[in-house]
């Protein structure tokens, strides 16, 4: 059965991921929030691909750029 999470937990998860001190690993970070490494690094990754596309939309005009974006409008998009 799959788990699902919260765009909250999400959220707080990958802050937490990318905001690790020097020294610990994300391993680490996973098993803090008790979250599969894998899942964890997944969220991460998603998010970072989401900032390299700017999708276009009506005539020609350009939305938000992914890095103007906060975090729920990017966990809205994974």
């Amino acid at each position: 059965m799959q788990t699902r999470y919260t765009k909250t937990l999400k959220i707080e998860a990958v802050k937490k991921a990318l905001s690790r001190s020097p020294g610990s690993n994300f391993t680490e970070v996973a098993n803090t929030l008790g979250l599969p490494k894998s899942t964890l690094y997944g969220w991460v990754e998603a998010m970072k691909k989401r900032e390299k596309t700017a999708p276009l939309s009506g005539e020609g005009a350009t939305e938000k750029k992914p890095c103007q974006w906060s975090l729920q409008e990017k966990f809205d998009a994974i």
